[in-house]
């Protein structure tokens, strides 16, 4: 599930950053990225065995849901929390 998620949360940076796409084929080592593209040749981030957007969504269920409510400023929290009854 961790890799998972840290190739999400790649994915989802990289879409923020100028100039910058991932390929929805490539596979991507979740122990190697980082916001660097220049490095990323070098780290290996597109190298070996990894996983793609969408084996990573299947990996880390909801966290895909979640970045989409963060991206529209809507939260996932859902309502506060009832008051604990005095006794």
């Amino acid at each position: 599930m961790l890799e998972g998620a840290a190739v999400l949360y790649f994915a989802e940076a990289v879409g923020r950053l100028d100039g910058q796409a991932i390929d929805p084929d490539a596979r991507i080592n979740p122990y190697t990225v980082s916001l660097r593209p220049s490095r990323w040749e070098t780290d290996g981030v597109f190298d070996g065995p990894g996983l793609t957007v969408a084996e990573a969504e299947a990996r880390a269920p909801g966290l895909r849901e979640s970045l989409e409510l963060l991206r529209s400023g809507r939260t996932a929290a859902g309502p506060p929390p009832r008051p604990v009854p005095s006794a």
